[in-house]
């Protein structure tokens, strides 16, 4: 600031935009020196010019509104000193001057220091949020659902687990594309969010700008001054890019073949090549209006602000006139430079010269715009405004310069140009939207049902449940996996309902058990209203069949077990048939289930009593010997009934007792003959030694019922009486402890004498037995058990091992031996002598160099589960390891079950938390099974190394393994393992509510 004898009122001038020069002084209008200056200056003693305001002049808004920041901190700093002063300024600068006039506003704090401010052609535009358009929005909806719907196929539990899974095979590519094609997606949804966002966040922060603008217009409004002329370049040129887009981009051409395609040419003209047209066009508008802020376009241009409509008028004529005529003459003059630079060019026949020298010879004094500052009226009009708005106002002579006529303009002269919308563009941007989301997704979805969903969890039971419309896999006879299967796919939601699976098994038999296993089910969830459904569709081709029976009795049966009550009409039904002796295996679940019901009841003797009493008896014949043969259907049925109540849990012995008796037949009597049978073929001449040795109890074996029903267990032998004896004979021969057996199971003792089995695998059975007698307290009979054992089996029970067990050390009968051996004397309390012979056997399976026997494995999984349950763990952990470092190149039956063992050890090793040791063990173990020829013998094996994985939770490689088998019953029992897995997974995380059907296991018929 040029100094000045006394604090004068300040005037700072404003430059435009492409006006930039960091001199203070200079030539140009708003440099000190200029002739601009000094005119003014001229009219205005007592004024001072303040040092100019610098800002970087580029045609940008963003640009324009931090100048207007900075120049409000300016003024600030002036009103700290009381200053009076004057703003002047051009072009663009007037843009600069009104946000800092609005911005003081906004913020609340008045500029009372300014006393004018003046803008000589200036184009207002007015910047407003963008209207959110309606296509833009659909695309934004449609990349976000179609990005949802690329994660909706796995929970982000399952993809991670999957993600895991794939990345621990070492598949990592397939990770990488999915992980990029999802990125891709996700990409565009945030992209079409912010366009559509954008308006929205900008209106947000316009919110206030109009109420800004209004005060700043009460504020300021009439210390502003508008020269402006009609014909200022850049306010009209701003102006005109605001209408619709013109043609730019080429239209199809008549002659084009392309015409005869239907609807082409009429699509790309009016949608394609508009779109384009709208594009570069408003490319081209954004360039000249400096457009340059997100969610913001220019709503309109404008002589005068929207807010101080009307404004003022155009310049006087003869002052429009005069600036008219010298840019008119000046653009002559730009003219004949540019022909001689032409001549020039064409002489030269090369374009150096012409960008050498074209950008010299436009001065752009040819332009209206850039002529205010030259014209004495112009400068006179400005003089005048800032003498009337000092304070306090000067005398002005009217001789010295005119002043300011009032030239205030009509509404109509200074109307905005508005702007219109891109339509057909925003239409074409969102078809290209959806467009390439939809590609996208189809190609992540794709990908992910090809790739990734094959190592979820989803994916292995919607396996599991479209195997089960195949007929090839579901006809298994009376299999308790398939219904178990079924139930399963229920409680976890896939699939239709359990029954309507029924429809497709082939195997009528299967279908049949599969209703009645649905049936318990039903009855167990308390879910009766389906149960008809499930009943009817196991009818037989001639109608009703009293396999409805079946699975109405069934549900009844899953409802006592679970505490339920069954409804009325059903136990009304099934006792009408009951009473009407109606016959068929299916009444012996009808009998079951009757028992149990009415045994739950407070008056149970009663009800049962009355019930035996309504359906009578019918007599039994009196053939020497009692077989299937000779026993009439319903004489069975009855037989059965009499041995359902004797085995009831709910009675007690008198009970039982009293209500048999009133069974119109010789059961007991029939009993006493099997025991006749068996006192003549073996020393046991007395009744009641034998009815000790079946548990006390007439009737109560399972073997009993065998003998006097006939029933089969799988594919077993025909059971008649005479086997029952002949096999216990057996039995009684080959280990006399068997007089110690009063509480245990005779089935244990007839499988173990079976075709006279060596003792090693008498002793494996012996281990069960001695369980079951210190379980219920015979403490006594167990060491009397093991003393006879050691007596009848001394080389297994020598201080050292006998030379006979080194040399028969790898048969499999030793292995049982091993197990019954170390179990028994864990049993009794023998736990140093446990370890002795863990120890021992050891060392000599360490001794042995038999690397090619195929039992070697076998025998490391035996000694480390022995280990484990003697809490040896580092014995354990040690021939778990040397089992697992075994190779075998040609796995058979006997090695590869030894894996599956060794698997399932180190299962129990690992706990809860299973680890590496864990997933080694089942990949060697897969790895042998996949090697074996034939796997008819390994149904077992392969059954339990599904649980293996199932249980460390890699569903797929237990599906693998499960498919793996010729067996369809070990593939069914694997999916069992497999799907009880998923619902424990789904338990933990869900109340068991919302499981449709409790977890029901197969089971309830034994």
């Amino acid at each position: 600031m040029e100094e000045t004898e006394h604090e004068a009122e300040r005037i700072i001038l404003v430059h435009g935009t492409g006006a930039a020069d960091i001199a203070d002084r200079g030539s140009r209008w708003w440099q000190f020196g200029s002739l601009f200056q000094s005119h003014v200056q001229s009219r205005l003693a007592g004024f001072c010019f303040d040092k100019p305001f610098h800002w970087s002049g580029a045609n940008l808004e963003d640009r324009r509104y931090l100048a207007g920041m900075e120049l409000l901190a300016r003024l600030y700093d002036l009103e700290g000193t009381r200053s009076a002063y004057h703003l002047v300024a051009h072009s663009h600068g007037g843009s600069v001057v009104w946000h800092c006039l609005v911005a003081s506003a906004r913020a609340g704090k008045k500029l009372k220091g300014l006393k004018s401010w003046t803008t000589i052609g200036t184009p207002f535009i007015a910047f407003r949020s963008l209207q959110t358009d309606l296509w833009l929005v659909v695309a934004c909806l449609t990349a976000c659902s179609l990005f949802a719907m690329s994660l909706a196929p796995a929970s982000p539990d399952e993809l991670l687990e999957a993600v895991k899974r794939l990345h621990r095979d070492g598949q990592t590519l397939p990770i990488a594309i999915y992980a990029t094609l999802l990125t891709l997606l996700a990409l565009i949804a945030v992209f079409a969010v912010l366009t559509v966002a954008q308006p929205l966040i900008a209106w947000l922060k316009d919110r206030h700008l109009a109420g800004s603008e209004r005060r700043a217009k009460d504020w300021y409004g009439k210390l502003w001054l508008g020269l402006w002329h009609t014909l200022d370049e850049p306010i009209n040129l701003i102006a005109g890019t605001l209408g619709t887009a013109p043609y730019i981009a080429p239209r199809f051409s008549t002659t084009s073949l392309l015409k005869f395609v239907p609807f082409l040419v009429p699509l790309y003209d009016t949608l394609f090549a508009r779109a384009a047209d709208e594009f570069i066009w408003s490319k081209i508008a954004q360039r000249a209006q400096g457009s340059n802020i997100v969610g913001r376009r220019v709503a309109s241009v404008g002589r005068a602000l929207l807010v101080m409509s009307p404004g003022w008028g155009p310049l006087p004529t003869d002052i429009s006139a005069r600036l008219t005529e010298r840019s008119n003459l000046r653009a002559g003059e730009t003219v004949d430079r540019l022909r001689a630079l032409f001549e020039g060019a064409y002489d030269s026949q090369g374009s150096e010269v012409i960008f050498r020298t074209a950008a010299r010879s436009v001065t752009f004094q040819e332009l209206i715009h850039t002529s205010y500052f030259d014209d004495d009226g112009v400068r006179d009009l400005i003089a005048s405004w800032i003498r009337r708005s000092s304070s306090p106002p000067e005398s002005v002579e009217a001789t010295v310069f005119p002043s300011p006529p009032d030239f205030r303009a009509s509404e109509t002269a200074t109307a905005p140009k508005k702007g219109s919308g891109l339509t057909r563009l925003n239409l074409v941007f969102a078809l290209a939207l959806i467009a390439t989301s939809g590609l996208l997704a189809t190609a992540t979805l794709s990908y992910f049902g090809a790739r990734i969903a094959p190592a979820t969890d989803r994916y292995q039971i919607e396996s599991i449940a479209d195997a089960m419309r195949r007929p090839s896999v579901t006809s298994v006879g009376a299999d308790k996996a398939l219904p178990g299967v079924l139930v399963r796919l229920e409680a976890l939601g896939y699939g239709p309902r359990a029954e309507a699976f029924l429809d497709d098994i082939g195997d009528i038999i299967a279908m049949r058990n599969a209703a009645e296993e649905i049936g318990y089910a039903l009855g167990y969830a308390g879910d009766f209203d389906r149960l008809e459904a499930v009943a009817l569709r196991s009818r037989d081709s001639e109608g009703v069949s009293i396999q409805i029976l079946s699975v109405k009795s069934a549900a009844v049966l899953g409802a006592v077990a679970a505490g339920r009550v069954p409804p009325d009409d059903l136990i009304a039904e099934l006792r009408s048939q009951f009473v009407r002796k109606a016959s068929g295996p299916s009444m012996r679940t009808v009998t079951r289930a009757l028992i149990a019901f009415y045994t739950k009841a407070q008056n149970h003797v009663e009800l049962l009593t009355k019930l035996v009493t309504d359906r009578g008896a019918s007599p039994m014949p009196s053939a020497p010997m009692v077989t299937p043969s000779n026993l009439a259907i319903d004489q069975t049925d009855d037989c059965f009934f009499a041995y359902s109540i004797a085995l009831s849990p709910d009675l007690s012995p008198a009970e039982r007792l009293d209500i048999v008796r009133k069974v119109d037949c010789r059961i007991d009597d029939d009993t006493r003959f099997i025991a006749t049978f068996l006192s003549s073929q073996i020393d046991a001449p007395d009744y009641e030694t034998i009815r000790t040795l079946v548990r006390g109890k007439p009737i109560e074996s399972i073997s009993a019922k065998n003998a006097l029903l006939g029933d089969r267990d799988g594919d077993d032998k025909e059971e008649t009486v005479e086997n029952v004896v002949r096999r216990v004979v057996t039995a009684i021969e080959i280990g006399k402890a068997f007089e110690r057996f009063r509480s245990a199971d005779l089935n244990d003792a007839f499988d173990a004498a079976d075709d006279k089995v060596s003792t090693s695998f008498a002793l494996h059975v012996m281990s069960g037995v001695a369980e079951r007698l210190v379980r219920i307290g015979d403490d006594e009979g167990a060491n009397e058990l093991y003393t006879r054992l050691e007596r009848d089996i001394p080389q297994l029970y020598a201080e050292h091992p006998a030379e006979a067990f080194k040399n028969e050390f790898f048969e499999a009968d030793s292995i049982a031996a091993f197990r019954g051996l170390v179990a028994h004397l864990r049993t009794i309390g023998q736990r140093e002598r446990a370890e002795w012979w863990t120890r021992q056997t050891y060392a000599i399976l360490l001794d042995r160099k038999d690397d090619d026997n195929k039992l070697r494995p076998w025998w490391y999984a035996t000694i480390a589960d022995s280990a484990r349950s003697l809490n040896l763990t580092k014995l354990a952990s040690e021939a778990l390891q040397l089992g697992l470092a075994l190779k075998d190149p040609a796995p058979e039956e006997r090695s590869v079950r030894g894996v599956v063992e060794l698997a399932t050890v180190a299962a129990a090793l690992d706990g809860a938390d299973p680890g590496q040791v864990t997933r080694s063990a089942l990949e060697k173990a897969t790895d042998w099974l996949n090697r074996v020829s034939q796997t008819e013998g390994l149904e077992v094996d392969l059954v339990r190394l599904v649980s293996g994985w199932s249980h460390i939770r890699e569903l797929p490689r237990a599906r693998e393994v499960a498919e793996h088998s010729p067996s369809k019953r070990a593939t069914l029992a694997g999916y069992v393992a497999i799907l009880d897995t998923a619902i424990d997974k789904i338990g933990s995380r869900k109340p068991a509510a919302r499981l449709s059907l409790e977890r029901i296991v197969s089971g309830w018929r034994d």
